[in-house]
């Protein structure tokens, strides 16, 4: 098998975040919807949902700015600054 380039192995890691982050926030709305209907206090929980949304908006952010050098074919900067 043929080595992938480290911007498209880059891009499959980066898909596997997103799929998880996808698969966290599903779970944790779960959690809130069960938390509310024990009449619980959900606070909490929603900052934690925040958070996942937020992780998930970089992870988009990172995919993005990895499929820009895919299609430029220049080569990715390692910063990790975050969107502007």
């Amino acid at each position: 098998m043929l080595a992938l380039s480290p911007e498209r192995a880059q891009l499959e890691a980066v898909d596997r975040h997103l799929a998880q982050c996808r698969s966290r926030i599903r779970e944790q709305i779960r959690r809130i919807r069960a938390c509310r209907n024990r009449g619980g206090d959900d606070r909490t929980s929603l900052e934690l949902l925040s958070l996942l949304r937020e992780s998930q908006t970089l992870v988009r952010w990172r995919r993005r700015q990895i499929c820009h050098a895919l299609v430029n074919k220049l080569p990715l900067q390692q910063d990790v600054g975050g969107p502007a």
